[in-house]
């Protein structure tokens, strides 16, 4: 079992006393009967599901977007001189021999490693009152930067832009500069390309970044490689310049921060011009604006000395001048916003900020710009329930995508369009925001997330742990992690660690324990607050270690790591974990592996991981790719596929049911206002194939699975069982969930259909709340009577006079019905006794009831039974050849209803070994070796002229579940 996978099967654990599980709402006691209609159906447009309809929606979204894209701001002249240096001598520490590389360049060596670039650059005469910068926008990890072998500075991280002043080291002419960088283990631990072994360092890395081209290690999900991700500059400014400027957004004013820097120790006198012009859209706000830095004077409590002085001098009320001191000065300057335009996700409107920077004498030394969208973004926390977000006043859910490095290739291929396309591909899937998962990325992510209107949450680069040496550094990355982002409109959200472990990982020694994480959280929230006081931060995304004192928010993949976090049956009912009382709440983390075309496999993977030459089809296994899972856990949920185009045929076709079973479970529970499906785009063919687009932007099934199931005003139908036999009577919950603003009195319809003719409708008038999720009642019909199995579709149009809202559909399977079951012999596995065994040798059957897990041994009757290696079992698969099963697909075999639980509950605990027996449900458990092996969940053998049946499914269950019906009919002695 991978580490992944692991993590998954240790579960939460936390302090459960301060935590409570949310009650499933309860739907309205009230329902509608389909009645009998021979009218034609109601005619609606299709959904849209194949990749050329999603090209065709990508051009219309490319010329609706392409406005925002504009640049009509005008011109400002820079006072600098800059060269990117793009061509770099490389080599790792052991090396002799220089490679030549250009930048970007990140990939191996991970773990204890280092690294070294080397370049010249030429300057000419460096004029008086001019500093030269070296700027280095990300280095990973550990960077010593030497210039002319002079000892620049150091910087530990790897987003971040930083830089130095190189002025005392440079000259006229050739000038050589030498990047040392030092890679680490991360803190969760890492194997490297050199060795398997998985060890720990002090790397503050997560477990996603942007990767590097190669199969065997760079593909997967995502070695801690090193590398310079981005630009380095050499960069000639005046010697007091203007560093940055950050617009805070209040409600009726804009605040700007202006930082200004100054390499000289003399206090000078400087003043501003300050204009703000609309960027994607012609408005001159402001134009050259005298901005004079000035602070009233004031005197501390009882400092009667001061006072006197100041009346002495004339100052005690006056205005004081705020010259430039050395280092980082910060003046702040408010103007009205009352007539701006809100930067909103379907109208990004951006302004942009010009300054120009003054001397004593009022000449213009330096000039910056950069580009702000107006908008507010907050949290409500004073009343419960706690934790609903807040844009530009309104309430929003936040439905996305967690991303892992697409968006990062995107960049340093340095293909924007590509980026570009890949945010409107989001839009395009009803998304609103990404999760950049586990870490800061390249200021051009941002930038176009706020041209186009994709907001993000970003998070701080900690997995699993924070090391105790590391406190300072990683408090000191938080503040400059906010520094990286607080520009930017779409950063609406940030947090500081993915899935922390209780008891410190099991390493307190090592690691901050919980309550000194909850420390880290408080110092963290102070450092980032200094810098953006309106900040929204949600301390943990994914707590294994709850609660937390912001949102809470848990990771669930009960339809992958079976099981994990809630049963899917509790999910599907309305459940959730058990989470800290009082809050909403939200799911950072759900999904199924896909696994990528097959044409996308021929043209891509390396030879060992497709089938040989004449070797058949059946003989692969997903196995052979490096870090995929499917191999290790189709069998939770589907059949054994026989060929490479069949595996990806069922698991695309898994994870789109999948994909629509938990995000419609997430959008009909009201207390869940932020999840994030991970993943979206894989950025490299096999990278993590969870992914529901490829790397070449080709969509799964998955991907319009999601599509429908995120659209904002959306219908619901839920039921907790699907299958019936011929005649029976049917039921669903129809929900509408409604993400947006819109309210008010409504038509329901309901239609049955089967083969396109419609069988039964009715309607309803419901009443829709703007941001909220409700049932509305329940639909109730007869199914049709058939002889042989059929399909019939559950359809609900929500409906404004002849305009359809949004509709949905469900599937039901109708079966024939079936003969009477034998008479059994039923006995617990401890209850067997040798007068059963002589009952089965006269020709009777005896079936042992979901025997628990056990060595069992009864004469000579001897089997085994374990529990599942991975939570209770809602699979068991009917491809096994045998008769009673013969066209009974395993669709039927999935997800049955328990009467007991009224919901979807697990077939079986425990799988069976017997030896002598035949399979008639198949699975698989945890061998001995620790890999999954064949095993039974139901199976038989002739006893004398009777039948020894072993079913870890009760009989009660197959007896209230169609299929189990069905094959109970069909046993014979």
């Amino acid at each position: 079992m991978d580490a992944f996978a692991q993590i998954a099967k240790e579960g939460i654990g936390g302090r459960t006393e301060l935590l409570c599980v949310p009650p499933p709402p309860q739907p309205p006691t009230h329902s509608v009967t389909l009645e009998c209609c021979s009218s034609s159906p109601t005619k609606v447009a299709p959904k849209m599901q194949t990749h050329a309809q999603l090209q065709d929606a990508l051009q219309e979204m490319r010329q609706r977007y392409a406005p925002f894209l504009a640049e009509l701001a005008p011109a400002l002249e820079s006072m600098r001189q800059t060269v990117t240096l793009s061509d770099f001598r490389w080599k790792r520490e052991e090396d002799t021999c220089w490679q030549t590389v250009s930048l970007p360049h990140y990939g191996a060596p991970l773990g204890n490693a280092s690294t070294q670039y080397e370049t010249e650059f030429t300057l000419g005469e460096i004029p008086a009152g001019r500093r030269v910068f070296v700027v280095v926008n990300g280095a990973d990890y550990k960077a010593h930067i030497f210039v002319n072998n002079h000892l620049a500075g150091s910087h530990e991280g790897f987003f971040a832009t930083f830089e130095f002043d190189i002025t005392k080291w440079v000259h006229p002419g050739c000038n050589t500069l030498t990047i040392e960088l030092e890679n680490d283990y991360v803190m969760l631990g890492n194997r490297t390309e050199r060795s398997e072994a998985v060890l720990c360092g002090d790397k503050i890395y997560a477990a996603t970044g942007p990767g590097y081209d190669d199969p065997q290690l760079g593909w997967h999900h995502c070695p801690p490689g090193m590398g310079l991700l981005d630009t380095v500059l050499i960069e000639t400014r005046p010697e007091i310049h203007l560093q940055t400027v950050f617009a805070r957004c209040l409600e009726e004013e804009v605040e700007f921060w202006i930082e200004v820097g100054s390499c000289v120790y003399e206090y000078r006198n400087i003043s501003f011009l300050l204009s703000v012009y609309g960027q994607n859209f012609e408005e001159t706000v402001l134009e050259e604006f005298p901005v004079v830095p000035s602070t009233g004077k004031q005197l501390g409590v009882g400092d009667t000395y001061s006072e006197v002085l100041a009346k002495r001098d004339g100052t005690l009320n006056a205005q004081l001048p705020l010259p430039c001191g050395k280092g980082q000065n910060l003046y702040k300057v408010r103007i009205p916003a009352t007539s701006l335009r809100r930067w909103e996700p379907d109208a990004p409107w951006l302004y942009q900020i010009q300054l120009k920077l003054l001397d004593e004498t009022g000449s213009v030394v330096d000039t910056h710009r950069s580009q702000f969208g107006f908008r507010t973004f907050r949290q409500q926390t004073e009343q419960v329930p706690r934790g609903m977000f807040f844009l530009n006043g309104r309430p929003i859910r936040l439905r996305g995508a967690n991303t892992m490095g697409f968006e990062q290739q995107d960049v340093m291929r340095g293909d924007d369009a590509q980026l570009i396309d890949d945010i409107l591909l989001a839009k395009l899937c009803h998304m609103n925001f990404w999760r950049i998962t586990q870490r800061p990325v390249q200021q051009k992510v941002y930038d176009f997330c706020d041209r186009l209107g994709l907001m993000v949450q970003t998070d701080l680069p900690l997995f699993s742990c924070l090391r105790r040496r590391q406190f300072c550094e990683a408090v000191r990355q938080a503040e400059e992690m906010e520094r990286h982002i607080r520009s930017h409109a779409c950063c609406i959200l940030s947090t500081y660690i993915n899935e922390p472990f209780p008891n410190a990982a099991n390493h307190p020694n090592l690691n901050l324990d919980r309550s000194e994480l909850e420390r880290f959280f408080a110092a963290a929230d102070i450092a980032v607050r200094l810098n953006n006081p309106d900040r929204v931060i949600k301390h943990v995304d994914g707590d294994y270690d709850p609660p937390s004192s912001t949102l809470p928010d848990n990771h669930c993949y009960p339809m992958w790591y079976n099981g994990h976090g809630i049963d899917i049956g509790k999910l599907h009912k309305g459940y959730w974990m058990p989470v800290q009382p009082g809050w909403y709440y939200g799911c950072g983390e759900f999904g199924c592996e896909g696994l990528e075309d097959w044409t996308l496999m021929q043209e891509r993977y390396p030879a060992s991981w497709l089938p040989s030459h004449g070797e058949p089809d059946s003989a692969w296994t997903p196995e052979r790719i490096v870090r995929a899972q499917t191999a290790d856990f189709y069998h939770f949920f589907y059949d054994r596929p026989d060929s490479p185009e069949e595996w990806v045929e069922a698991s695309q076709t898994f994870q789109a049911y999948a994909t629509r079973i938990m995000t419609e479970a997430f959008r009909r529970d009201d207390r869940m206002i932020s999840f994030a499906i991970h993943l979206f785009i894989d950025a490299f063919p096999s990278g993590w194939m969870k992914a529901i687009m490829d790397c070449r932007r080709t969509p799964k099934p998955a991907f319009f699975a999601y599509r429908n199931a995120l659209e904002p005003l959306m219908i619901s139908l839920r039921t907790d069982k699907t299958v019936f036999f011929s005649s029976e009577n049917a039921s669903a919950e129809g929900w509408i969930c409604n993400d947006t603003a819109q309210e008010g009195d409504f038509l329901l319809r309901y239609e049955l259909l089967c083969g396109g003719r419609l069988l039964r409708r009715t309607e309803q008038m419901v009443h829709i709340e703007a941001n909220r999720a409700c049932c509305s009642g329940t639909a109730r019909f007869r199914l049709p009577e058939v002889d042989t199995e059929t399909r019939v579709t559950l359809r609900a149009f929500l409906l404004s006079g002849q305009e359809c809202l949004a509709w949905n559909e469900l599937s039901y399977n109708v079966l024939p019905a079936c003969g009477d079951e034998p008479e059994l012999i039923v006995r617990l596995a401890r209850e067997i006794s040798d007068e059963d065994l002589r009952a089965a040798e006269n020709g009777g059957i005896l079936w042992v009831d979901s025997p628990e897990a056990g060595d069992y041994s009864v004469d000579s009757l001897c089997f085994s039974v374990r529990e599942s290696g991975m939570s209770p079992l809602h699979f068991a698969s009917p491809k096994t050849g045998h008769p009673w099963l013969t066209g009974l697909g395993q669709e039927l075999f999935r997800h049955w209803y328990s009467s007991a639980e009224d919901r979807i509950a697990p077939l079986a605990d425990c799988t069976v070994q017997a030896e002598g027996f035949s399979t008639v449900l198949a699975s698989r458990n945890i061998g001995e070796s620790g890999t999954w092996e064949p095993a039974a969940v139901l199976c038989e053998r002739r006893w004398g002229k009777g039948l020894i049946v072993l079913s870890q499914i009760p009989l009660s269950r197959m007896r209230e579940n169609p299929a189990g019906r069905i094959l109970l009919s069909r046993i014979r002695a």
